[in-house]
């Protein structure tokens, strides 16, 4: 692996890590099923459509990764790491220009352009023919996207010249419909966004910030606080939330720095949280 990018766990085997690096083009499969002992199991490497290959997402078995440098949105068969295929790719020089995030939902793929400055949802119910569904490129708020999450019917979209978090109603894939745009998302340049069931999270690794907004009505997001550490968030350019904590990681650091949230999102109503004892309900 050269330049390590992005890592994507796969749900279905409990066990497999999956790397995309963009300097060796390639996907890299890694058992971690014994954390203390991990080991490179399978890689696949593509200098074409591969190229630049910046963000994964992995669902029922297959893995889905977007060739920055070649406009491409890939589709690996990865239910046998140690023998990844590709199984189908999708070319658009246009609408897939430099994409930068996926996320994945059933049978669509949500792919951020940042070139292209726009939201692409693409079919992938065949994964050997992906096809182009719909996509959202006339807004001001996604140029340069650079990235997608998805949680029920919308779908968040950090972009980094206008430094906004756009709310996107995907309830009729066919028609996605900005709802709600946040200017000034976070300090400045917005580059990436986690969300759950109460607030986005929105990275400035430029400004060395993380921005919290209050989403519970997506359509009408309210700004909660920032954080600024130009020591643990030195460079932040990803961040992720599982349970009852979030993480972040500072390349510049080289580092990764966890903390615990004050609420925990209930598995059982995805978009209900409740209070950890002890805890107040203030994020920054």
């Amino acid at each position: 692996m050269v330049q390590a990018r992005a890592v994507a766990l796969s749900r279905e085997s409990g066990h497999h890590a999956f790397v995309v690096a963009s300097n060796s083009a390639s996907v890299t499969a890694i058992d971690i099923s014994d954390p203390a002992r991990m080991r490179v199991v399978g890689s696949l490497q593509d200098k074409v459509a591969l190229s630049g290959a910046r963000a994964i997402a992995v669902q029922g078995g297959y893995a889905f990764v977007a060739g920055t440098y070649s406009h491409t949105l890939c589709v690996i068969d990865v239910s046998q790491p140690a023998h990844m295929t590709l199984t189908g790719k999708l070319h658009d020089a246009d609408d897939l220009q430099f994409p930068t995030s996926v996320d994945v939902v059933d049978n669509f793929v949500f792919v951020t352009s940042s070139s292209g400055h726009a939201l692409v949802i693409v079919d992938v119910s065949n994964p050997s023919l992906p096809e182009k569904y719909s996509v959202l490129g006339d807004a001001p708020s996604l140029r340069e996207a650079r990235c997608v999450v998805v949680q029920g019917k919308y779908a968040y979209v950090a972009s980094a010249t206008p430094n906004t978090l756009s709310v996107i109603d995907i309830s009729d894939k066919r028609n996605p419909l900005l709802v709600a745009v946040v200017e000034r998302a976070t300090a400045d340049m917005a580059s990436h966004v986690a969300v759950d069931c109460r607030f986005a999270y929105v990275a400035s690794a430029y400004h060395d910030a993380l921005t919290v907004l209050d989403i519970r009505n997506p359509r009408k997001p309210v700004y909660v606080g920032t954080l600024r550490d130009h020591s643990l968030l030195n460079g932040i350019e990803t961040v992720a939330i599982s349970g009852k904590f979030g993480v972040f990681v500072s390349p510049t650091n080289d580092a990764m720095v966890a903390w615990q949230l004050p609420y925990y999102c209930d598995t059982e109503s995805p978009l209900e949280s409740k209070q950890l004892p002890g805890h107040s309900p203030a994020i920054v």
